[in-house]
């Protein structure tokens, strides 16, 4: 069953993760699986800016990563 998961990259100065947009994907979609999906909606790159501290990048589909992973049990 597709979910929609959130993707994003790490910002080139403050090295935190955050999102840059949301795709519906199949239940364990890889990151491959992503820029396929990407790739088919002509998606290349575009300028994002890190929320935190402004610092901005190109970011093509191969900065990108899943930021909705479950969290480990603590």
């Amino acid at each position: 069953m597709p979910k929609i998961r959130t993707y994003g990259t790490v910002c080139p100065s403050c090295k935190k993760p955050f999102e840059v947009g949301k795709i519906e994907l199949e239940n364990g979609a890889q990151l491959a699986d992503l820029r396929r999906a990407l790739s088919e909606l002509k998606w290349e790159a575009e300028f994002v800016e890190c929320p935190e501290c402004k610092a901005g990048k190109l970011c093509g589909p191969s900065d990108l990563i899943f930021l909705d992973y479950p969290k480990p049990p603590q």
